[in-house]
């Protein structure tokens, strides 16, 4: 096993050593980076999303804490309740948390698809930026520990194009069939 390492690393020193002004001879000019994250959090459609859904959050949260409200109210009502009040009140709890788990997973499967519209629209930008460029590559900035400044970066005329194309999108709550 050590014979092997050892053959490894001495192949790689070798190639190393051939080609040693590797940098200097490196052609970026095919390949491009893009910060993703910046522009789902900096693109218009990508703001919008993140306001909606906090706002459907905040609407859906109001409509769970009346709920909430009226069971506190029929236990206080009821210290000492019989069995059928017990039953009916530990049957709304279920109702609550059963609404609670539905109303999140209806929230998270539109931000889902507003997202995937996005990615869409990403996407078809990337591609149309790169083609206009004649990149034949295109990666993440987040691959990288380091790159040079003959790589480019597209990052902003994808944010600019993503804006044009795309500048909001509605995310729509659906009825699951749950």
């Amino acid at each position: 096993m050590k014979l092997l390492g050892s053959l490894v690393l001495f192949v790689c020193f070798e190639s190393w050593a051939v080609n040693e002004s590797c940098e200097d001879s490196f052609d970026a000019s095919g390949l491009a980076v893009i910060d993703m994250d910046e522009i789902f959090m900096q693109s218009s459609a990508g703001r919008s999303i993140q306001e909606q859904i906090e706002q459907i959050n905040i609407n859906e949260k109001k409509d769970l804490i009346k709920l909430e409200e009226k069971i506190k109210q029929k236990d206080l009502k009821n210290r000492s309740p019989n069995e059928e009040e017990a039953r009916k009140l530990e049957e709304m709890q279920v109702i609550l948390y059963d609404m609670t788990r539905k109303k999140r997973y209806k929230i998270q499967q539109a931000y889902q698809n507003a997202i995937k519209l996005l990615e869409k629209c990403v996407q078809s930008c990337i591609s149309k930026i790169a083609m206009k460029k004649k990149v034949k590559m295109v990666l993440p900035v987040t691959v990288f520990v380091y790159y040079t400044d003959n790589v480019q970066n597209i990052t902003s005329e994808v944010l600019c194009a993503v804006n044009n194309e795309m500048p909001d999108i509605k995310v729509k709550l659906e009825d699951s069939a749950e």
